[in-house]
């Protein structure tokens, strides 16, 4: 890989030593030996390699080509080899060198581009530098990695003005979709940026690889040169916006090159998500945040998670019949780890708008939106999970009909929100249902005069707030699909906190402790503007 041959050679030879990798070590030998010219040996090599692994694809084409590089006849080898696969690439390349005629392997070779890539790398490693390019040419795919593989071989050759123009070409090809991921490509992308001395893209490309590789800092510092020779990427912001967010714990400069980023592809809602959730982390208002969705609405529509956060922003607003518009007219598609969050904002809208309804007297009203929230409508594109409660709807049915005088139909509600969960569950990563139902049915137990039964229920969202909220929490086992699509993961500690601050403020709302509730309340508002749970109750501490 560092372009010392002697020194692997003499590696490869002692590798043969031990049996379990006398396989790999023949097959690297009699790469090498190609690369020097001396075929003979390779021959023998390759045939060693061969002995230890006989259906060893990689090995036989290579044997097939030192055959041909020695005219001898390799056509037995050939019928053989697609016996055992009938689809290997190599095989096929030489079969069609030995034949005269390209066509038909260019057809079995398909369009992906990772097919040439692959089966070039083969011949590269073994110096046969005029079949890479063959095989490289023959691809019809777009790739940047394309030009750059071709620039590596004409450099190999000694060609260095081939080298920069191929280089180039890599440079100037669309991006999207472009991954590279092998560990040879490291040293292609980096030969490209050496010769050229100015290569954005190619420095972009080695920073998304090393960074999957977990190689942080070096990834930034590509990154970094690639903003500096090519300053309207957006992506390439992007990727600097999670690194700085993610490993830097720089929010300030995250936000910077993720608006950046925006600003340079507003017509790309995945930005506008990202960068929504970037400012929410940041603490900026629901009503900032509602404002730039607001301007791109466009955007918005077109992804259910952005239009999921608008309508959560309008809810956190108090602008519930615009949220219902939004909700009942839109066809939603639910993703993994996301369930729930869309009838979760339905549910909130309803029961936010009965509350005023219930304020102004239009009980018959209010009852209707509450019986709505226990049945989703098709579009949501999502059914009622049976451990969703229905606690707080009950209980607002229940004060409902006691405003009504209906002392029947409200205690028989009461009855229904005073059941529920035994006790508090932990801090949620999912959209499953939160424990402040608990609170609800306190409050129906007193209606009922339950009154002990009811102080159980606060002083259970208490204690178990101040139990844990010093816990170290960790993601459990079944924590694949997390509710956010997002690549800025929360904080899980001070989610934890925040939750058990909620708890805690609930408990002390249905004590009366309302002072003790409303600085908490506010505490988590400072923390998190749009905590919906927060909002929800701030009016109960007045």
């Amino acid at each position: 890989m560092t372009g010392d041959d002697k020194g692997a050679y003499d590696a490869f030879y002692k590798s043969t030593w031990s049996y379990e990798t006398q396989g790999a070590g023949y097959y690297w030998l009699a790469c090498l030996s190609v690369k020097r010219g001396d075929y003979r040996n390779a021959l023998e090599f390759i045939d060693n390699a061969l002995i230890r692994g006989w259906h060893n694809m990689k090995a036989r084409t290579l044997k097939a080509a030192i055959l041909r590089l020695l005219h001898m006849d390799s056509q037995e080898l050939l019928d053989e080899s697609l016996k055992i696969d009938p689809l290997d690439m190599g095989i096929r390349y030489e079969g069609a060198l030995r034949s005269g005629s390209l066509d038909d392997w260019k057809d079995k070779m398909r369009t992906p581009v990772h097919n040439y890539l692959e089966l070039a790398l083969d011949y590269i490693k073994a110096g046969l530098y005029d079949d890479a390019l063959t095989i490289l040419a023959s691809c019809t795919a777009d790739s940047p990695m394309l030009g750059y593989y071709q620039g590596y071989v004409y450099e190999r050759k000694g060609d260095a003005a081939k080298a920069a123009k191929m280089y180039q070409q890599g440079e100037a090809a669309c991006p999207d979709y472009c991954f590279p991921n092998r560990a040879e490509e490291v040293v292609i992308l980096e030969s490209a940026a050496s010769l050229l001395g100015k290569a954005p893209y190619a420095h972009y490309y080695l920073g998304c690889l090393l960074y999957d590789k977990k190689q942080y800092e070096k990834a930034a510092l590509h990154w970094e040169e690639a903003s500096e020779g090519a300053p309207d990427f957006a992506m390439n912001w992007r990727n600097l916006a999670i690194y700085y967010y993610n490993k830097r714990k720089d929010i300030d400069q995250a936000l910077e090159c993720m608006k950046k980023a925006f600003e340079l592809d507003s017509a790309y809602s995945r930005f506008l998500l990202e960068y929504d959730q970037l400012r929410a982390k940041a603490g900026i208002s629901v009503e900032e945040r509602l404002e730039l969705l607001s301007a791109h609405l466009d955007l918005v529509t077109g992804r259910d998670a952005l239009y999921v956060e608008y309508i959560s922003l309008l809810n956190c607003t108090g602008q519930y019949d615009k949220a219902l518009e939004c909700l009942n007219g839109h066809l939603f598609h639910p993703w993994e780890g996301g369930e729930g969050k869309v009838s979760t904002q339905y549910r909130y809208a309803l029961t936010q708008k009965a509350l005023g309804l219930l304020e102004s007297g239009n009980y018959d009203e209010a009852i209707r939106l509450l019986e709505a929230t226990k049945v989703y409508p098709n579009n949501l594109g999502e059914g009622k999970l049976p451990n969703v409660q229905d606690n707080i709807a009950d209980y607002y049915i229940g004060k409902a009909y006691q405003a009504k005088n209906d002392s029947a139909a409200a205690c028989e509600y009461f009855e229904k929100a005073s059941t529920g969960l035994d006790e508090p569950s932990g801090v949620l990563y999912y959209n499953d249902q939160p424990s402040d139902t608990i609170l609800y049915q306190g409050l129906a137990n007193e209606e009922l005069g339950n009154t002990a039964a009811a102080k159980k229920c606060y002083h259970q969202l208490l204690a178990f707030g101040k139990k844990h909220i010093f816990d170290e929490v960790t993601y459990d086992y079944f924590a694949v699909s997390l509710p956010e699509i997002e690549v800025f993961p929360d904080n899980i500690k001070e989610r934890n906190d925040i939750y058990c601050r909620y708890l805690m403020a609930l408990g002390h709302i249905g004590l009366g402790e309302k002072d003790e509730a409303d600085a908490l309340l506010h505490e988590i508002l400072r923390l998190k503007a749009d905590y919906q749970g927060a909002i929800r109750h701030l009016p109960m501490t007045e």
